[in-house]
């Protein structure tokens, strides 16, 4: 069987020999958005991320299974590979750890006002700052309960904090202290003092944080936003950050990256820019690989 192994996983000799070892003839393509010069029709499985921005998936007639190497799907025709028959799988539970973590160092970050003093130790200054907050009997929403949002709430609860969880249907989750349904968040966003985004970006998602909405959160609030840019309209972001509307903010992907040199993201003192960072970890490997090894024995013993 024909693997196609693109430059979003570049396989090491050992994982190569357990891949060849469970039966794949191992094609490697390691720029995705070049000319793919191979037979397309000849993959049965591919392993990528954005390849299908730049190929037809129709070209690929004998396509089986698509393993993409990220957490979310926007970057596929998600109707066509269903139609299609094609099994498609996520890094699932892969960078949640690291992207949980990177969301509680955030909150402290700004709860604490760590940049303040970061500031103050450039200038030898020694000043007291009184407005620190702690984070027990706060309240925290989290829009999107996927591996990433359960993640974040698991670390959030052992602070004393209310987890509110978000979805679209309702589910029983034990990192969460009670459950809404995603058409009651205007109702609820006043009363957060910690938002967490961890959407999937789809049509009904798009700029779902707009002008009116972002107004909704609670004044002195914290915003984190660890699920794509484009959940966010970020021109209507600037003005309630500059207006002091919020307390802080984290953004970790935006709705074009990387982020203009002239976007005023970058110098405002109440906002956190890290670039699209936040799931990097050295486990990150060995887990993504074995989760390759595992969906492919399932096309090799279909």
């Amino acid at each position: 069987m024909q693997l196609l192994v693109t430059g979003a996983f570049s396989l090491r000799d050992d994982e190569r020999t357990i891949l060849l070892n469970q039966g794949w003839t191992i094609l490697v393509h390691p720029d995705e958005t070049a000319s793919y010069p191979g037979d397309p029709h000849i993959v049965d499985a591919i392993v990528c991320n954005r390849f299908f921005d730049h190929h037809d998936l129709n070209a690929f007639t004998g396509l089986q299974l698509i393993q993409l190497t990220s957490a979310g799907t926007d970057q596929v025709d998600l109707e066509a590979i269903r139609a299609r028959g094609i099994q498609l799988y996520t890094a699932k539970d892969i960078y949640s750890i690291p992207i949980a973590e990177w969301t509680i160092g955030k909150i402290l970050e700004i709860a604490k006002s760590s940049r303040v003093f970061y500031v103050q130790q450039q200038q030898h200054l020694w000043q007291k700052q009184r407005d620190l907050m702690e984070l027990n009997s706060l309240t925290a929403m989290i829009l999107g309960l996927g591996d990433i949002g359960r993640a974040v709430a698991h670390r959030l609860r052992p602070f004393g904090v209310h987890v509110i969880g978000v979805g679209r249907r309702v589910i029983n989750e034990a990192a969460c202290d009670q459950f809404i349904l995603i058409d009651d968040v205007d109702r609820w966003l006043p009363q957060c003092d910690i938002i967490v985004v961890c959407l999937p970006l789809n049509s009904q998602t798009e700029h779902f944080f707009n002008r009116e909405r972002l107004q909704l959160c609670k004044p002195g609030s914290i915003l984190v936003n660890i699920s794509r840019g484009k959940i966010f309209e970020e021109a209507a972001l600037t003005d309630p950050i500059a207006s002091g509307h919020f307390r802080g903010v984290a953004l970790d992907v935006f709705e074009q990256e990387p982020l203009s040199e002239t976007s005023p993201l970058w110098s405002d003192p109440k906002t956190l820019v890290t670039p699209h960072n936040s799931f990097i970890s050295p486990q990150n490997r060995e887990r993504l690989f074995q989760l390759i090894c595992t969906n492919l024995l399932k096309v090799v013993r279909s």
